[in-house]
């Protein structure tokens, strides 16, 4: 008899729950990375990045290497101007497009206001805001990369197997 950790057993579908299992959790993780990639390649329309047609994980690890950060990079040497406005710091910020629709996503039923402080509109507030939206999109990449390898597996068994043991 195989020991198994009883969280684990609900979490793979082994337990009485019939409505769970390997195959839709795989499932769900093929959405997540669909969905993903569909972000990704908005992303990539709004930075105006037209090197590739249809994303993948792969191109899409590209694209984050040779694109965006270069892209944050250069914004980022722009933050470090100590005459820069809170004004320009909100204009120039490259992923205004892409963030405002990540963010009216979330909140459908009201206006976004991507650079909106607790107490105040001070640069200090604005770049960490604008950091905090860069670690988004960064945390974004890394989910895609961590989804890689459903793309690269063909065989089904594989890619069970793949689930079983990396997303249980």
């Amino acid at each position: 008899m195989i020991n198994v950790i009883p969280s684990k057993k609900v979490i793979l579908g082994v337990a009485n729950d019939s409505s769970y299992s390997v195959q839709s959790h795989m499932d769900s993780l093929m959405t997540e990375k669909n969905d993903l990639l569909s972000d990704v390649e908005y992303l990539a329309q709004t930075l105006d990045y037209q090197t590739f047609q249809e994303y993948s994980c792969l191109r899409s690890g590209l694209f984050f290497q040779n694109c965006v950060k270069r892209v944050w990079t250069e914004y980022e040497a722009k933050l470090s101007s100590s005459c820069l406005t809170v004004d320009q710091i909100k204009e120039d910020y490259p992923f205004k497009a892409f963030t405002t629709f990540k963010k009216q996503e979330e909140n459908s039923d009201q206006l976004v206001e991507i650079f909106k402080t607790k107490s105040g509109t001070t640069k200090k507030e604005l770049v960490a805001c604008a950091q905090s939206h860069w670690q988004e999109i960064t945390a974004m990449f890394g989910d895609v990369a961590k989804l890689a390898a459903l793309e690269a597996i063909r065989d089904e068994a594989q890619r069970v197997d793949y689930v079983i043991n990396v997303h249980a």
